[in-house]
C-alpha cells in the first residue's frame, strides 16, 4: 500500500513478478520487471477517488525512456474506458475523471518489434471534495 497524503492505493504487477526502478535517483519512475506485464493501481482508501492521472510512457530493459505507445484502462462503476497514447514521452500526462468512484487504472506497454516496459511517473489522485466532478482536491502519488 502506497500513500498520497492521507489517501492510499495499491500498485501491483502479476503475482510472480515485481517492479523495476526505472529513471534516475533524481527522478525515479515505476516500471514492470517483464515487458508483457501491466501495472494496476487500485484499492484506493481514504476517500472517493474521482480522478487519476500521471505521466505514462515506455522504458527499456535498462530503465531508460523509449518512445512507444502505451495503453491506459480506467474503470469505474460504469465500466472501463481505454485510451492509447501514441508516441508517449516522459511528459505525456493523461488523466481520467469520473462522476463516481474510480476502481482501477491499468497501464500496459504496446509491444512492437522492440520491447517496451510500461512506465509511470507523477501519479496523481483527485478526491471528491463535493458533489460534482468539478469539486476535487488533488493529492500526489508515486513521483
Amino acid at each position: 500500500m502506497r500513500t498520497a497524503g492521507s489517501y492510499g492505493y495499491t500498485a501491483a504487477v502479476p503475482v510472480d513478478q515485481s517492479f523495476f526502478g526505472a529513471g534516475s535517483v533524481a527522478d525515479p519512475w515505476l516500471a514492470t520487471e517483464t515487458v508483457n506485464d501491466s501495472i494496476t493501481f487500485n484499492n484506493f482508501t481514504g476517500g472517493i477517488i474521482r480522478g487519476i492521472g500521471g505521466n505514462f510512457f515506455d522504458s527499456d530493459i535498462s530503465g531508460n525512456f523509449q518512445s512507444g505507445n502505451i495503453t491506459l484502462v480506467a474503470t469505474d462503476a460504469s465500466g472501463p474506458t481505454s485510451v492509447t497514447i501514441v508516441g508517449a514521452t516522459t511528459t505525456s500526462f493523461r488523466g481520467f475523471v469520473s462522476d463516481g468512484a474510480i476502481i482501477s487504472l491499468v497501464v500496459t506497454a504496446v509491444q512492437t518489434a522492440s520491447s517496451f516496459w510500461p512506465t509511470v511517473d507523477n501519479l496523481t489522485l483527485a478526491l471528491a471534495a463535493g458533489n460534482s466532478p468539478n469539486d476535487m482536491v488533488f493529492a500526489g502519488g508515486f513521483e
